[in-house]
């Protein structure tokens, strides 16, 4: 199935190096913005909201996360920067707003400020296997080296500074959205708000979430799944042929049963690749993975990356 590739073929396919812009609306879906936290009790504040741990990062630092209500199920995944004087967590445009209204409501008892600050920045997305591995600072920009398969960069500049002068070509931002899901990043957008727990996305075996950093909203939760609870849904890395919109939280059906839901999804030649949050029996049926299907009224089938 074309829509299905491997990271061998992704990167044997594109050119290395590479960057692409990631908060230009071309991006569609996964155009990135930022939420921003300052203020003398920024760290202190997101460390008694977020999965991941806040107080660990020293500038220059990032880290997958995720926001969750009480209950457990994530507002939003992020990769949370640390610079200087703030920290920037990098989500689904559509996102940050929402975001923004759901922790201001913790805010007030902290010194901390809180905006959506996606239009004061150019947000880039670099890979290359000459790509520096460390995060680099200068006078107008900052670059954010990442943890995962491969050698990748965010890079964030003024928004009104002139566009840097990267490596290779400029390629569109679905070519990031596919490198993050070969790494198994995945995202939360509107539609799947407050839905999904961190591990029905493995977001713990990604590195956003920490055991050992004390309470948070939704810590009990999260930490219930962890040590008693038994996981019975993962993420899943599948293809299709189908090249139509995909929304997120579509349901992955297998005959009338729904097993799953679509996590995120980004076209590739002749096809899709998806992240789904697909249940383990699903998985194990082999008889019944080649009937797995969107809930669309097409029906397209899928193939899993095993």
């Amino acid at each position: 199935m074309s829509g299905l590739i491997t990271m061998e073929q992704f990167l044997a396919n594109q050119p290395v190096p590479a960057h692409c812009r990631l908060d230009d609306s071309a991006a569609g879906r996964d155009q990135l913005g930022a939420l921003a936290v300052s203020g003398p009790d920024a760290g202190k504040f997101l460390q008694g909201q977020l999965t991941c741990d806040v107080l660990a990062l020293t500038p220059g630092q990032q880290t997958l996360g995720a926001s969750c209500t009480p209950q457990g199920r994530m507002r939003a995944v992020f990769r949370l920067l640390r610079r200087d004087d703030d920290f920037l967590l990098l989500m689904p445009r559509t996102v940050v707003p929402l975001l923004l209204d759901a922790l201001k409501k913790y805010a007030v008892f902290f010194k901390a400020q809180l905006r959506d600050a996606s239009a004061e920045f150019q947000i880039w997305g670099l890979w290359g296997s000459a790509l520096a591995t460390e995060s680099t600072f200068d006078s107008t920009t900052v670059r954010f080296a990442l943890n995962g398969p491969f050698a990748r960069q965010l890079l964030l500049a003024p928004a009104a500074a002139t566009e840097p002068v990267l490596p290779g070509p400029t390629l569109a931002a679905c070519h990031w959205a596919v490198a993050e899901m070969l790494a198994g990043e995945p995202a939360v957008y509107p539609e799947t708000m407050e839905k999904l727990l961190p591990h029905h996305v493995n977001l713990p075996a990604a590195g956003g979430v920490s055991f050992n950093k004390g309470c948070y909203t939704g810590q009990e939760i999260v930490a219930r799944m962890e040590y008693r609870g038994k996981i019975k849904t993962h993420l899943q890395l599948a293809g299709t042929d189908f090249t139509g919109l995909v929304p997120p939280g579509c349901p992955v059906n297998t005959g009338d049963r729904s097993v799953g839901e679509v996590v995120r999804s980004a076209p590739t030649t002749g096809g899709q690749l998806l992240l789904l949050s697909l249940s383990d029996q699903a998985v194990a049926e082999p008889a019944q993975t080649e009937q797995l299907q969107l809930g669309l009224p097409e029906a397209p089938i899928l193939e899993l990356h095993r």
